[in-house]
């Protein structure tokens, strides 16, 4: 059993925590958020002011802890402080692999190893502009993209 990664990333106000804000609420009492523990407060809130509830982690193997069966949607803000979280990248992998459903919102410069790291390994690389357009990257390595027609990240 397989589940799907999905990844927004974009220049600063593009929108990428709205877009995870709205496929959180999109998937229902089955989702939950996560966020750095040194990202502020116990929920995230977009640049146009929608809010959502986050859990706050110190690392993302935490993430496995606070789980129950109800969940099968996972959000992850991922921002500069977890640069340096080792386990990022496997507990995204197995939570994929266990079949959850992962929206990963990149609030970190696009150049980093971090942000080309994780868009080699979603399903859905969704990249917004400040006027909130998706478009779908089909391949990172030739560099196309098209709009976005995957069901989920429609409004």
């Amino acid at each position: 059993m397989t589940g799907e990664i999905t990844l927004y990333y974009g220049d600063k106000y593009s929108t990428k925590t709205s877009a995870l804000i709205k496929a959180l609420i999109r998937e229902g009492e089955g989702s939950i958020c996560f966020k750095h523990i040194n990202d502020g407060d116990d929920y995230i809130i977009s640049h146009c002011g929608i809010e959502f509830p986050a859990t706050t982690i110190e690392n993302a193997s935490e993430i496995f802890l606070l789980l129950d069966y109800k969940i099968t949607t996972i959000g992850i803000v991922i921002s500069e402080f977890f640069e340096n979280d080792i386990t990022l990248i496997s507990t995204i992998i197995k939570l994929r692999d266990s079949g959850y459903y992962i929206v990963l919102s990149d609030t970190t410069s696009s150049n980093t190893f971090l942000s080309s790291y994780l868009s080699s390994i979603a399903d859905n690389c969704i990249k917004l502009n400040t006027s909130g357009e998706r478009y779908k990257t089909i391949s990172l390595c030739k560099n196309q993209t098209k709009k976005c027609t995957n069901k989920r990240c429609d409004k």
